[in-house]
């Protein structure tokens, strides 16, 4: 299995990380030997999954055991498509893994 990073910078917000330093703090939680694959919605909001990169993940969820990225709002920044995202990562044994923020 593979592990997909996702990265996600939207082109309003002139402070928010540039998804090369996104990539290398999600590349920190790599374990040694992990294959992975990047999938990128750069100049998107987070409001909804409406996004190219993201869906593409979500419609190839089987091929990945795992999903990294930098932070949680990196995937949405609405609490109702976040908790469905889990539930559908959780239904398909996908671990989620911020590289910033600690999960329980």
């Amino acid at each position: 299995m593979t592990v997909a990073i996702y990265l996600r910078r939207s082109l309003l917000d002139k402070d928010s990380l540039s998804i090369d330093m996104q990539l290398n703090y999600c590349k920190q939680k790599l374990q040694q030997n992990e294959e992975y694959e990047i999938f990128e919605d750069n100049g998107f909001s987070g409001k909804s999954l409406e996004r190219p990169a993201i869906k593409r993940l979500l419609d190839n969820l089987n091929k990945y055991n795992k999903i990294i990225v930098y932070k949680l709002d990196r995937c949405s920044r609405n609490l109702l498509d976040f908790s469905n995202l889990l539930d559908k990562l959780q239904k398909n044994n996908v671990e989620f893994v911020s590289a910033t923020e600690s999960l329980d």
